[in-house]
């Protein structure tokens, strides 16, 4: 058992080749390029995820009319000019970003190579872009469950391991 190594740096005009002694597994993960797909899904993704109900957020909700205990910093002065009454803005409400990223592995008769491993890719690219600690991040596949950004690296184990066979996926967690 050995590892072949091969490179063309650093002029691309040759090929060096080196066979080395290698008695260990080794996994090579799926890549985590920011492709179409990815491209295409991320901005339905980034960000804060919004209700439009009141809260303490950011974006204006609604106006209202002023009542007892409202913050005075809230109050909409125009509005309450035109209006000839208090009125205080509310905003929406801002919650925690939380994400499952569930890979559903089909049978082989079910997907083509080229599209599963553009499954994988996408679910290995998410994990990777969203395990940076700020995502209440958690993964589901079958045989494999992880809650939290540091199983990111066990999640990307799993895909580069994973081939198509129908399994019952794990969704009630």
């Amino acid at each position: 058992s050995a590892l072949g190594l091969a490179t063309r740096f650093p002029f691309s005009f040759l090929t060096k080749t080196r066979v080395i002694p290698f008695e260990r597994e080794l996994i090579v993960l799926p890549t985590v390029d920011e492709t179409e797909e990815f491209l295409t899904i991320l901005p339905t993704l980034r960000g804060e995820f919004e209700m439009f109900v009141a809260g303490r957020g950011y974006d204006l909700y609604r106006l209202r009319e002023f009542a007892a205990g409202d913050a005075a910093r809230h109050i909409d002065w125009k509005a309450t000019a035109r209006a000839q009454t208090v009125m205080v803005r509310e905003f929406t409400r801002e919650d925690e970003r939380k994400l499952k990223i569930v890979f559903d592995n089909p049978a082989p008769s079910e997907v083509k190579t080229q599209d599963y491993e553009s499954a994988i890719k996408l679910a290995a690219s998410l994990a990777w872009h969203f395990a940076d600690g700020t995502t209440d991040i958690s993964f589901a596949a079958p045989g494999f469950l992880g809650v939290g950004p540091q199983e990111a690296l066990s999640f990307l184990r799993y895909l580069a391991v994973a081939q198509p066979a129908a399994q019952k996926l794990p969704l009630e967690t």
